[in-house]
């Protein structure tokens, strides 16, 4: 950022009279050091909400490099990475995070997400199972970590951290999360009945989870309900949008409806002799 002179306007006073205001005067205040950083921070949080990530990462680096204390400035920088989906810089940032200190919390969640993103899921459980430690009561570390055993196969850990959830009454804010996330293993598992019981729970805890419904529609599907199922994929439909892949489903369940009606009909046809 070149050093040019900012203008600032200084009123004298809002009190003067009407024909004083010919002597207030522009003034050219040149910022000193802390006031440059300070505009080039705010440069870079610019160019970040607007898309801009390069130009912001550029900013953050040189900044990072004069005032590497700056954990305001740490904290702007992993989260771009983090929305560019540059993991491996979000996760360059983790031995710098102290656990202990609340305002750090948000910051290490990123850095967890980033190891899961980049299949490093044992460095995300890790964190997650530290967060889980330190924050007991929030269940978004109990959620990623569910879903990190799971993706490492331990579902014997996973539905163990799920059914603690859905067992505490301080959690439920989230509950329709974790009878979701059962239903998918259950699904997986071919415990249709059990399955289509938890996404149940999912929906009638949060009526507008488009991955609820999803996952009921495929359930009933599998158990050959194919009406249920339709209705299923068409409310997941409104709550999307668009999904081109559910609206071919859609309309192959039709279909199949369709035929499975004209095979119930009695024939119109008169009997052979």
């Amino acid at each position: 950022m070149k050093n040019n002179l900012l203008p600032l306007i200084l009123l004298a006073s809002l009190a003067l009279p009407h024909e004083s205001h010919s002597n207030i005067q522009l003034r050219q205040h040149t910022p000193n050091t802390h006031e440059q950083y300070y505009f080039l921070a705010l440069k870079g949080a610019h160019d970040h909400v607007t898309g801009r990530y390069q130009n912001a990462r550029d900013t953050y680096t040189y900044l990072h490099q004069v005032t590497p204390e700056d954990t305001a400035l740490m904290s702007a920088a992993i989260r771009l990475a983090f929305d560019n989906n540059n993991f491996a810089e979000v996760i360059a940032y983790a031995d710098k995070i102290d656990l202990t200190q609340s305002s750090n919390k948000e910051l290490a969640f990123l850095i967890a997400q980033a190891y899961l993103f980049l299949n490093k899921d044992h460095d995300g459980i890790a964190l997650l199972e530290t967060l889980r430690k330190h924050y007991p009561h929030d269940d978004r570390f109990d959620y990623f970590a569910a879903i990190a055993y799971t993706k490492t196969t331990d579902n014997k850990t996973a539905q163990k951290i799920i059914d603690a959830v859905l067992a505490d009454s301080t959690k439920r804010t989230r509950h329709y999360l974790f009878h979701f996330l059962k239903a998918k293993y259950l699904f997986t598992s071919n415990q249709l009945d059990a399955a289509l019981h938890e996404v149940t729970e999912s929906l009638i805890n949060n009526t507008s989870f488009a991955k609820g419904f999803f996952l009921k529609g495929a359930i009933l599907e599998q158990k050959h309900a194919y009406t249920r199922a339709l209705a299923a994929y068409k409310r997941y439909q409104a709550l999307t949008k668009n999904d081109p892949a559910v609206a071919e489903k859609i309309e192959a369940l039709r279909t199949r409806i369709t035929l499975q009606e004209l095979e119930a009909e009695p024939s119109s046809l008169p009997p052979l002799l």
